[in-house]
């Protein structure tokens, strides 16, 4: 797989808010930990080995990520209790 070197951006920023550390502390730290299934050892003949020979034990972050997102959009859009949607 080639990778994309000449064309990547990355950022970096420090996180200063409380909720935000903890936040990232308990959500986001911990799905990229348990994706052990998707690290290569390299040998010394320069070729690579899986890590864990089962392979990927967890779902793929960025799937998490999408199901965290949809499920904060959902809890938005949802209309208190006890109150009427708008309707157009």
């Amino acid at each position: 797989m080639q990778r994309n070197f000449l064309r990547r951006v990355e950022c970096v920023f420090p996180l200063i808010n409380p909720a935000c550390i903890k936040r990232f502390e308990t959500e986001i730290i911990p799905l990229y930990l348990n994706q052990t299934g998707d690290a290569t050892l390299l040998q010394p003949d320069g070729s690579h080995r899986a890590a864990s020979p089962e392979g990927r034990t967890a779902p793929c972050v960025q799937d998490a990520f999408m199901a965290l997102a949809e499920k904060i959009t959902a809890k938005e859009q949802k209309p208190a209790a006890g109150l009427k949607a708008k309707s157009k």
